[in-house]
């Protein structure tokens, strides 16, 4: 087994001996203008996986593979633990001394390591399940990183191919607590479709409590800007299970532009370049998309922003903190109406560099406003302090977190309802919904878009 190890890193002693790339490992992972020098790195990450489902008992860990809003000829990796969250900080430290190790030193330690896991988890196969974005180097990362899972114990890897990041976090979570097919390999099909019907839905039952007297039959229209990248896919499919599925109430068409390999991922397109810069995605304009609803994902679809051609032509950006405020007021409103105000503890968590208006507007309507470091891994922890956290980088990196205690709380009232009110009794609904169709594992740009294009169309 040892002996393994060494032969698998052999090829890289000459390009490693000389003067190499410094590896961070950031709140993204690790990211890097690609080069063959990534490599080792990737099969590295791929033992690391490895170890890392050995040390939690066998269960799934995650590795994308994807440099999300980065230029294309950038790539990167992360792992995603058991619970489809960002990894635990001990394992960031050991991922980051590691690759940043000579061959022979990182032979050493990976060797060292094997021999006190196999003594210590007799039995223990590790699990690994994989993603990728659509920049042509992705494959062959995969490939290495799949390598190094195989050379630990014979670890399995299964290949969701590509996908949005979000999906490959709410999979590994779902696959650990037994909510898909847990068989191994297990298959894509399965894995991929649980997510989008859990997408989906979310979204019917938030769109079911539209009350009659707005109802009607006119199709919203959107236009989604995937920034040449791998949410073109990823909502291909979704919009593909959604055609075959029955009885469906879906009052928005959505049509896909800058597609994946149509042209450079994120070049003048996407939710970094819209907010960023100020400037609409290329391939929009006021004479051809004026009056429409307009989305913009980043590379991987972790970030969203919506824009608009004003009457005037002016381009308009409704960015990550305008979508927080839509999305805390709702779900304010509905806690208020549903009498459960008072019985969970509700706040919107934001930076520093959050827009002041949007944190007087929440604060208004008497949302908490909790502040945390700039940071996704920042936010994230603190919402989770909360019952119900929302959080939204402007961006447009954010989810909604819900407690368990909030969860109790909402499946005891709903139990407990005697049709009394017919206001409570919809606020129940709508705060079920919703938290059936945000992904509660990290922020998802399709779960962001669904939650709001439900939004707008019932409150």
């Amino acid at each position: 087994m040892s002996s393994s190890i060494a032969e698998l890193f052999s090829p890289f002693a000459t390009l490693l001996a000389e003067k190499r790339c410094k590896y961070a490992y950031g709140t993204a992972g690790f990211r890097a203008r690609y080069t063959e020098e990534m490599h080792p790195l990737f099969l590295t990450v791929g033992i690391l996986a490895a170890f890392r489902s050995i040390s939690v008992g066998g269960k799934c860990i995650g590795v994308m593979i994807t440099a999300s809003h980065n230029d294309e000829p950038d790539n990167g990796v992360k792992i995603v633990d058991a619970d489809g969250g960002m990894l635990v900080h001990e394992w960031e430290t050991l991922a980051e001394k590691w690759v940043n190790l000579s061959i022979d030193e990182r032979v050493a330690e990976i060797e060292s390591h094997l021999q006190t896991v196999t003594s210590s988890n007799p039995g223990i196969k590790p699990v690994v399940m994989v993603g990728m974005d659509t920049r042509p180097h992705s494959p062959i990362l995969l490939d290495f990183v799949t390598t190094g899972v195989a050379a630990i114990l014979n670890g399995t890897s299964s290949n969701l191919g590509e996908v949005i990041t979000p999906l490959l976090h709410f999979s590994v979570m779902a696959f650990n607590k037994g909510l898909v097919d847990a068989s191994e390999p297990f298959s894509r099909e399965d894995v991929v479709n649980y997510y989008y019907r859990t997408q989906f839905e979310g979204f019917q039952k938030l769109l079911n409590t539209k009350g009659s007297t707005h109802q009607t039959t006119d199709s919203r229209s959107l236009i989604l800007d995937t920034a040449y990248g791998v949410g073109s896919q990823t909502v291909g499919e979704f919009l593909s299970f959604v055609s075959n599925s029955r009885n469906t109430v879906h009052p928005w068409a959505i049509e896909l532009r800058n597609r994946a390999r149509e042209g450079v991922v994120n070049h003048e397109c996407g939710a970094e370049h819209a907010q960023k810069l100020q400037l609409p995605p290329c391939n929009f304009t006021a004479e051809k998309d004026g009056n429409r609803l307009l989305c913009s994902f980043d590379g991987d679809g972790d970030r969203i922003v919506f824009h608009f051609y004003a009457a005037s032509g002016k381009w308009v950006l409704l960015d990550g903190d305008r979508i927080a405020c839509l999305v805390s007021s709702f779900i304010h409103k509905s806690l208020v109406e549903a009498s459960l105000a008072d019985q969970v503890n509700m706040g919107i968590v934001q930076t520093a560099y959050a827009n002041g208006s949007s944190s007087a507007f929440l604060r208004s309507f008497g949302v908490p406003v909790v502040l945390a470091k700039t940071g996704v891994k920042y936010l994230h922890h603190k919402a989770q302090s909360l019952d119900v956290g929302v959080y939204f980088e402007a961006n447009g990196h954010g989810t909604v977190l819900f407690s368990d205690h909030f969860r109790n709380v909402l499946a005891a009232a709903v139990a407990s309802d005697n049709g009394d009110s017919a206001v409570k009794a919809l606020a129940l609904r709508r705060l079920d919904a919703i938290a059936s169709l945000i992904n509660p594992t990290v922020g998802d740009a399709l779960s962001d878009m669904l939650c709001t294009l439900a939004i707008l169309e019932v409150r």
